[in-house]
């Protein structure tokens, strides 16, 4: 198996040519192995941005479940009313309270609440339990009371919210015999 110094000559060309390439060395393998190596490493980088942008999509979800949102108005069943504990800023209140009724020609629902030192919510389940003389008026979402308001006493109404009891209606005696 002797072989020629010319063929010989001839396939190491050839592989010389399979591994760096002609003249411009674009086309061989080790051109070939470094483009792969280039590319694996835009691949390698990319991941990692990824994974980085995985991480804190996670990070802002998990916050959102966590931790609720602010900045919403209250509804018209929540309080709006600040318990203080300092009297001369409630006394302000109140003054700003009777001064802009007075200008408009009735309360609103915060107005006696600032004036009669209780909650909003307080005062709506007073309207709603029908403790006011005069009754307010209800416009739109707010309602609005006299200027002359008063409240009734808790007895008054209840009294004026509870029905009679069956027997003293019909006459008959409370006791089952």
């Amino acid at each position: 198996m002797c072989q020629e110094p010319a063929e010989l000559e001839t396939r190491i060309a050839r592989c010389e040519r399979a591994i760096f390439g002609d003249d411009d060395s674009a086309e061989g393998l080790s051109a070939r192995m470094h483009m792969t190596e280039t590319t694996l490493a835009k691949i390698d980088s990319t991941l990692s941005r990824l994974n980085f942008m995985i991480l804190a999509a996670i990070l802002v979800g998990i916050l959102n479940v966590l931790m609720p949102r602010g900045g919403h108005a209250p509804t018209s069943n929540q309080s709006t009313s600040v318990i203080t504990s300092d009297a001369a800023p409630a006394a302000a209140d109140a003054a700003k309270a009777e001064s802009a009724a007075q200008t408009r020609g009735y309360y609103l629902t915060a107005d006696i609440a600032r004036l009669w030192g209780k909650s909003s919510r307080t005062i709506a389940d007073w309207i709603k339990a029908g403790r006011f003389e005069p009754a307010p008026v209800q416009h739109d979402r707010e309602w609005r009371f006299d200027l002359d308001v008063r409240e009734t006493t808790t007895q008054t109404a209840a009294a004026i919210s509870r029905p009679p009891p069956l027997s003293a209606a019909n006459g008959c005696d409370p006791e089952p015999q």
